[in-house]
């Protein structure tokens, strides 16, 4: 009897042993699938740090862009206007020039009244 009580207990503790193995199996593969999630979690949180770091990137870059658009945009607006101030002067030298050579004109016609006045009063 003794043999058998003990038997028994045997057969008893292997059916625990064996529902322990089970559930030490499913444990292992429930925290092997959850390594693989944490894995796969932490993969998407450093490739969107990536594509922030991205993202923080391009704003910069389109920043500046616009930046240089203002830019390039003032300094057509100042040489657009220096181009008017240039030509406005160019005109004006332009009067000034004709005006100079109206005055050289009107000079050489004096001197050469002058010297004919000159020759008729020592002719007379």
């Amino acid at each position: 009897v003794l043999c058998d009580d003990g038997v028994e207990d045997d057969v008893v503790l292997q059916k625990e042993l064996a529902s322990m193995q089970q559930q030490l199996r499913r444990m292992s593969t429930r925290l092997l699938e959850a390594r693989r999630v944490a894995e796969r979690s932490g993969k998407v949180v450093k490739e969107n740090a990536g594509r922030l770091k991205q993202e923080q990137r391009t704003r910069q870059k389109l920043k500046e862009h616009h930046e240089l658009v203002e830019e390039v945009s003032h300094m057509r607006q100042e040489l657009a206007d220096a181009s008017t101030r240039r030509d406005r002067l160019r005109h004006e030298a332009e009067k000034a020039e004709a005006k100079l050579k109206t005055c050289e004109e009107t000079t050489a016609d004096y001197e050469t009244q002058a010297m004919d006045l000159r020759e008729e009063l020592r002719r007379v």
